[in-house]
């Protein structure tokens, strides 16, 4: 009944903070994999390959930022499923940050990275 209520609980919450928008499904790249060494926050990440570092900002998709509802949510998933996982990347250029805009694909499943975060509801598509 606990774990019932928590979910419920859950569910409300993020359906308050976020659209559940469906992403655009795109096959992932052919090419080679980069590994995800850190987790900035639900919509960004470290990856590196050899000696090469790149912070990531996920395309089309916005997680809730520090102190809204549900960032430490997006971030954790984020962190579990993407943390020291080895992903291929799509990328559309750098952001005015200096941050590589890339489609992040989980290479063991193919899973868009991006998609997965909408259809959680833990973040919201944008500009796609």
């Amino acid at each position: 009944m606990k774990w019932l209520a928590l979910g419920l609980a859950s569910a409300l919450a993020i359906s308050a903070c976020a659209s559940t928008r469906t992403a655009e499904t795109l096959e992932p790249p052919i090419g080679p994999t980069w590994t995800v060494s850190f987790v900035h926050d639900g919509d960004t990440i470290e990856v590196t390959r050899d000696t090469d570092t790149r912070e990531v900002r996920l395309w089309g998709v916005n997680a809730p930022e520090t102190g809204e509802c549900m960032h430490l949510e997006a971030k954790r998933h984020l962190e579990r499923a993407a943390l020291g996982a080895e992903v291929r990347l799509r990328s559309y250029g750098d952001d005015q940050f200096g941050r590589l805009l890339a489609q992040v694909w989980l290479a063991s499943s193919e899973t868009d990275v991006s998609r997965e975060l909408v259809r959680l509801g833990l973040a919201i598509e944008i500009g796609r």
